[in-house]
Protein backbone atom coordinates (compact mmCIF):
# COMPACT_ATOMS: atom_id res chain seq x y z
CA UNK A 1 0.00 0.00 0.00
CA UNK A 2 1.23 3.46 -0.86
CA UNK A 3 2.23 5.93 1.82
CA UNK A 4 1.18 8.84 -0.37
CA UNK A 5 -1.33 11.28 1.11
CA UNK A 6 -4.36 12.54 -0.78
CA UNK A 7 -2.77 16.01 -0.99
CA UNK A 8 0.47 14.57 -2.42
CA UNK A 9 -1.52 12.53 -4.91
CA UNK A 10 -3.42 15.61 -6.02
CA UNK A 11 -0.19 17.57 -6.50
CA UNK A 12 1.41 14.77 -8.55
CA UNK A 13 -1.64 14.42 -10.79
CA UNK A 14 -1.83 18.19 -11.28
CA UNK A 15 1.84 18.36 -12.28
CA UNK A 16 1.45 15.57 -14.85
CA UNK A 17 -1.78 17.13 -16.14
CA UNK A 18 -0.07 20.52 -16.54
CA UNK A 19 2.86 18.90 -18.37
CA UNK A 20 0.39 17.12 -20.66
CA UNK A 21 -1.43 20.37 -21.43
CA UNK A 22 1.84 22.17 -22.19
CA UNK A 23 3.07 19.39 -24.49
CA UNK A 24 -0.19 18.08 -25.96
CA UNK A 25 0.31 19.23 -29.55
CA UNK A 26 3.77 17.70 -29.86
CA UNK A 27 2.72 14.52 -28.08
CA UNK A 28 -0.40 14.08 -30.21
CA UNK A 29 1.73 14.31 -33.36
CA UNK A 30 4.48 12.00 -32.09
CA UNK A 31 2.11 9.42 -30.58
CA UNK A 32 -0.82 9.57 -33.01
CA UNK A 33 -3.03 6.51 -32.54
CA UNK A 34 -1.00 5.32 -29.54
CA UNK A 35 -1.73 4.79 -25.87
CA UNK A 36 0.85 6.34 -23.56
CA UNK A 37 1.57 6.34 -19.84
CA UNK A 38 2.78 9.62 -18.34
CA UNK A 39 4.47 9.77 -14.96
CA UNK A 40 6.81 12.33 -13.48
CA UNK A 41 6.25 14.70 -16.40
CA UNK A 42 7.55 12.21 -18.97
CA UNK A 43 6.36 9.36 -21.19
CA UNK A 44 7.16 6.09 -19.42
CA UNK A 45 5.45 3.60 -21.75
CA UNK A 46 3.99 3.59 -25.27
CA UNK A 47 1.55 1.06 -26.73
CA UNK A 48 -1.20 -0.97 -25.12
CA UNK A 49 1.01 -3.87 -24.04
CA UNK A 50 3.81 -1.65 -22.73
CA UNK A 51 1.38 0.55 -20.80
CA UNK A 52 -0.33 -2.49 -19.30
CA UNK A 53 3.02 -4.02 -18.34
CA UNK A 54 4.15 -0.74 -16.77
CA UNK A 55 0.95 -0.43 -14.75
CA UNK A 56 1.25 -3.95 -13.37
CA UNK A 57 4.90 -3.71 -12.40
CA UNK A 58 5.88 -2.81 -8.85
CA UNK A 59 5.56 0.93 -8.37
CA UNK A 60 7.57 2.93 -5.82
CA UNK A 61 5.81 3.66 -2.54
CA UNK A 62 5.51 7.37 -3.36
CA UNK A 63 4.06 6.74 -6.83
CA UNK A 64 0.57 7.75 -7.83
CA UNK A 65 0.73 5.50 -10.87
CA UNK A 66 0.77 6.80 -14.43
CA UNK A 67 -1.68 9.05 -16.20
CA UNK A 68 -2.88 6.99 -19.20
CA UNK A 69 -4.01 8.61 -22.42
CA UNK A 70 -4.88 7.35 -25.91
CA UNK A 71 -4.19 9.87 -28.64
CA UNK A 72 -6.53 9.79 -31.63
CA UNK A 73 -4.99 8.83 -34.93
CA UNK A 74 -4.09 11.85 -37.08
CA UNK A 75 -5.36 9.89 -40.10
CA UNK A 76 -8.93 9.94 -38.74
CA UNK A 77 -9.15 13.72 -38.87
Amino acid sequence: MSDITPQQLSEIVQQDQQWLEENYEELSQNYSGETVAIEGKKIVAVGDDAVEDYCFCDQPENSSGPLILSFPSQKQQ
